[in-house]
Order: structure tokens, then sequence, then C-alpha cells
């Protein structure tokens, strides 16, 4: 499971353009963005310890200074680390050359380093960054490219290796923008495992389920939190 960890900032960047227009202070957004990290968070860890669902937790640099309590029970509980970023509204875009993303990748990268005390290897991005700029980062995985269902190592990535993290079975794209109901989502995530298994007699497959606190967070969506990761704990069983 890839549990991300973001800041959103109240007063955004300049030149920004969010999805209900340009004002600046958003208290449409950052409300909900900060239960998360508050609140929900704390909901997601009761079930993860309970559960002990493997973790790999992607944390933008903008989450580590903002929210340093967060950091403490993540190093308690020796989760792997992934470069994620900035903060949730200063991402990677298609406008950004290769070397201005390879130094927004190195930057976040960094700030992880220092802040837990080993070199993160993974990276995932809320943009589809480009592979030659993770590689030249000296990261060994990305989970950016979805479009395998086993790890690969892509063309011209100088050894990097894409771990396909899908976006049907992360949280925000499947019930926050797709608007699929909460308590369809362990459904959906039992019968890709199932067809998983089935085409894993032939060659390995990957699983990565990802978790926004968020979005999973509310008091009426977390059974379904609890559900799905039940269903996917098999998979480690």
């Amino acid at each position: 499971m890839v549990l991300q960890i973001e800041h959103y900032e109240l007063l955004t960047p300049e030149g920004a353009k969010g999805e209900f227009g340009t004002f600046t202070s958003d208290y449409r957004t950052w409300p909900y963005r900060q239960y998360g990290n508050r609140v929900g968070f704390y909901r997601v860890l009761e079930i993860l310890d309970e559960l002990a669902v493997p973790v790999t937790a992607a944390i933008g640099a903008g989450a580590i200074e903002a929210h340093p309590e967060i950091v403490t029970e993540i190093v308690s509980r020796r989760y792997e680390i992934a470069v994620h970023g900035l903060t949730a509204n200063r991402m990677i875009t298609s406008r950004m050359t290769e070397d201005e993303e390879r130094a927004h990748i190195q930057h976040s990268r960094d700030a992880l380093r220092t802040t837990f005390g080993a070199s993160p290897r993974g990276w995932l991005s809320a943009h589809t960054s480009h592979v030659r700029a993770s590689a030249r980062s000296r990261l060994v995985y990305t989970m950016d490219w979805a479009n395998d269902e086993k790890p690969y190592r892509p063309l011209d990535a100088g050894g990097l290796i894409a771990l396909p993290a899908p976006s049907g079975w992360d949280d925000v794209q499947t019930l926050w923008l797709r608007k699929l109901s909460a308590d369809r989502f362990p459904r959906l995530v039992s019968d890709a495992i199932d067809a998983l298994a089935r085409a894993s007699a032939m060659s390995a497959r990957a699983v990565a389920i990802g978790i926004h606190p968020w979005v999973f967070e509310a008091a009426h969506c977390i059974r379904y939190l609890r559900e799905t990761l039940a269903v996917a704990g098999r998979v480690y069983s």
C-alpha cells in the first residue's frame, strides 16, 4: 500500500490555476487537506497497525516541514519512504524542462534524506514525470507509469524500474474524481487482486493501492478502508 502524505499550501504559488479558479487563500480545499493530516492520518494508522499491511509512505517535502509529528509516526513504524514532490499544489507539470523536473525531484529527495537519515529509493509524482529526470536523481524506481502490470525498465531510463501503481486503485482518482462510492472500493480491489493472482501463475504481478488520509479519513468512509486492506492482506498471507 502506498500512503501518500501531502501538504496543501493555503497561499497558492504565484501563477497557479486551481480547479475552482485562481483565488487565494484557498479556504475551499485547505481545510479538508488539513483534516486529513490532523485526524485522518491517525485513523489510517490504527488500521495499518492492526492489519500489518506492508506500507510505502510517499511524502512531500512540504509535509515534512508542516507535520513533524507525522514524520515521527512513520519513523517509529519503519515504513519504506518514497519521494513525493514538494506540496500538493506545487507539482511537476508538462511545462517544465527536464532540468527543472530533475531539480524538483532532487530538492524533494534531499529533504527526505536529511529528515530520515537515508536516501529514499522510490519516486511518486502527482504528474507522470520524465523517467530520465528520475533516473538522473539517483532513484531506483518510479511509480508514475502504470502502463503494465509487471515491473519493467523503461527505455532511456538509465536502469530505473517502473513499478505500476494504477490510478484505478488510487482513492483520489477513484472516489474523489470518478465519484465511485466508498463502499464499492473494497470490491474493486478484491476483483483486481483475484485477476492478478490468476495471471501471476505465469509471471509475477505488482499490486499498489494508493491511499490519501484526506479521502478515506471521514467517519463514513474509514470502515471501507479497513475492508479494502483486509482484502489486500490476502496478497501477503
